[in-house]
């Protein structure tokens, strides 16, 4: 039962990584490369979601505690739960995941920016070819 678990929280793992891409390519395109908050309230409930129905899915109905346990325990360990764990760790997560993705760090002088190293890396090849 705890690897059906762990199969729930990997895919919810999975779906929070691509709704930060997702929300970071439409920030970028759409909103002039300023935050968008309410696409953060969106990820939350789409990585709610996910995480969900794959621990109703697998836990509730494939491994039989509907009717071991009914539905409002199920309910509550499915989407009460895991909310307030996300609620906690998602600003943590969004915070890491901008500064990773970001192109460039910055330095103690105000006009002063340093590329990483992996995207001069990438203008380097486009140059030679």
């Amino acid at each position: 039962m705890i690897e059906v678990q762990v199969l729930a929280i990997l895919l919810s793992c999975f779906a929070l990584s691509v709704a930060l891409v997702v929300q970071w390519r439409l920030e970028r395109e759409v909103n002039n490369r300023k935050q968008a908050f309410v696409l953060h309230f969106a990820n939350v409930m789409f990585t709610l979601m996910v995480y969900s129905t794959a621990y109703v899915a697998f836990i509730g109905i494939v491994g039989g505690q509907l009717r071991a346990r009914g539905w409002g325990e199920v309910f509550i360990k499915a989407y009460v739960y895991p909310f307030v764990v996300l609620l906690l760790v998602y600003p943590i997560i969004a915070v890491a995941f901008r500064s990773w993705i970001r192109p460039y760090i910055r330095t103690a002088q105000p006009n002063v920016v340093v590329i990483k190293k992996r995207y001069w890396q990438k203008t380097e090849l486009r140059e030679r070819e």
